[in-house]
């Protein structure tokens, strides 16, 4: 498998780049979502002293979409979410890179316990 960059203090993401995400939320519905989808970096926030990455995901279910805002103001779709530095886990310009990792991580699972990146 092909090295895939962990966020690190010095490296930036790049705008399309596909990520993988934890999500620091009390909602488990919302966790297992983030984590267990890929999302593509859109563009970069600052609101007061932090920096957040706009992350855009695919086929958000109905029941998360209160969750997630739009990205632009004149769509209806909301798909796009707000990450931190700490919850970007991995990235990589080729989606299929990021696909290797949720099927290790799928695979690796056992019935009672579940990992989530």
């Amino acid at each position: 498998m092909k090295y895939l960059k962990t966020y690190e203090e010095n490296a930036e993401l790049q705008i399309g780049n596909f990520v993988l995400c934890k999500e620091v939320s009390a909602i488990k519905d919302l966790q297992n979502f983030i984590s267990e989808n890929i999302g593509q970096y859109i563009r970069k926030q600052h609101q007061k002293n932090n920096i957040y990455y706009i992350i855009e995901y695919e086929n958000v279910p109905k029941n998360l979409k209160s969750y997630f805002t739009m990205k632009e103001y004149n769509k209806t779709q909301y798909n796009c979410r707000q990450m931190s530095k700490r919850e970007l886990v991995h990235w990589s310009k080729n989606k299929e890179d990021l696909e290797a990792i949720l099927t290790a991580n799928k695979s690796g699972k056992s019935k009672e316990t579940k990992k989530y990146y």
